[in-house]
């Protein structure tokens, strides 16, 4: 019965959140609907029920620690996945607090099986490609941001799978060129809306053509997971050879039901899914799905595959996030901490 209201007084907090303007009060404001928001975020988690007071708390010890202590904070996730979480993180907190907090983290781990290929597109510091390799997939990462890059490097290093995660500085879209790119938003960094505005130039390329030059023609990716802040429909178009021979499994981002995303998939024969996670089971969307986040799309060849890998899947070591507050760490800070 909560759930409408709590949805609503978000929804009204990401909006204040985003009030243009430079003067004092706006900008408090601004900084006062972002905590609000994600104490509420946070604290309503599903992966969080029993522990949401306990969630919260370590949502606001991250946020100290980020600033006061100032040295990565060490997390090992639900599906045994270490992340060393530069300070200037802000995804840090959702891995703190709630810990995988995207359900299709447990999806990739509990079918990536060694032999796999992973394209992480949009990997920011790693967390899929570095969990999929624990399982021993190979997986590619692409990151235009030299700081997420070298987060990566260190967290494949962290784990023991450095041989398994590779990095490209490349952004991806459907046309291969130069453009600019965003810098200093963290998982939100993006194409920039003008050449005028803040960033780096990045090149473009598409996955097509990356794929055709890290793996073997006739071996092609089995997972692909895009976040790319609104892009994501471009690398799609971009992909259309490595869709139509492949039909590798993907993870995509949507917003507003992800319509025209879906409309394309269909068009390779894809049907979208949602992850169950406690029943460990896939749910076929609805056609008039409305909801933001992430689809999971497979191919008919492989649904009874993924299937079978879920229910093979071993349980997970945790059942919550485990911060290593008291733990000193060795490595050197990471890039922009």
């Amino acid at each position: 019965m909560l759930e409408l209201p709590i949805a609503k007084v978000n929804q009204s907090l990401l909006r204040i959140a985003a009030i243009p303007g430079d003067d004092v009060l706006t900008r408090a404001l601004r900084q006062v609907s972002r905590g609000a928001w994600a104490t509420l975020y946070h604290g309503q988690h599903p992966l969080c029920r029993g522990r949401r007071m306990s969630a919260v708390g370590s949502l606001w010890a991250w946020q100290a620690w980020r600033r006061v202590i100032k040295k990565p904070l060490l997390v090992e996730l639900q599906t045994g996945t270490k992340m060393l979480c530069p300070i200037w993180s802000t995804v840090a907190g959702a891995w703190v607090s709630v810990g995988a907090h995207e359900f299709e983290l447990f999806f990739v781990a509990d079918i990536s099986r060694p032999g796999d290929v992973f394209v992480d597109v949009g990997a920011n510091i790693g967390v899929y490609a570095v969990t999929a390799a624990l399982r021993g997939a190979r997986s590619l990462a692409f990151e235009p941001t030299a700081e997420a890059r070298a987060a990566i490097i260190q967290n494949a290093e962290l784990n023991g799978v450095s041989a398994l995660v590779s990095t490209s500085e490349f952004a991806l879209s459907d046309y291969e060129g130069q453009a600019r790119f965003t810098v200093g938003e963290d998982c939100t960094n993006r194409f920039a809306d003008s050449d005028a505005a803040p960033g780096l130039i990045v090149e473009v390329k598409t996955l097509d053509s990356c794929l055709a030059e890290l793996i073997a023609p006739a071996a092609g990716p089995d997972l692909i997971k895009i976040d790319v802040e609104g892009a994501d429909d471009a690398v799609l178009r971009g992909a259309t050879s490595t869709l139509s021979t492949h039909r590798p499994t993907l993870i995509v981002e949507i917003w507003a039901g992800g319509r025209s995303i879906r409309s394309f998939l269909a068009g390779f024969g894809y049907s979208a899914y949602a992850y169950d996670v406690e029943a460990k089971r896939l749910r076929e969307l609805p056609r008039d799905h409305s909801g933001e986040g992430n689809l999971i799309a497979i191919h008919p060849d492989r649904l009874a595959s993924i299937q079978g890998r879920i229910q093979s899947a071993p349980a997970w070591p945790h059942s919550r996030p485990v911060s290593h507050w008291r733990t000193s760490h060795s490595q050197a800070p990471l890039s922009g901490s």
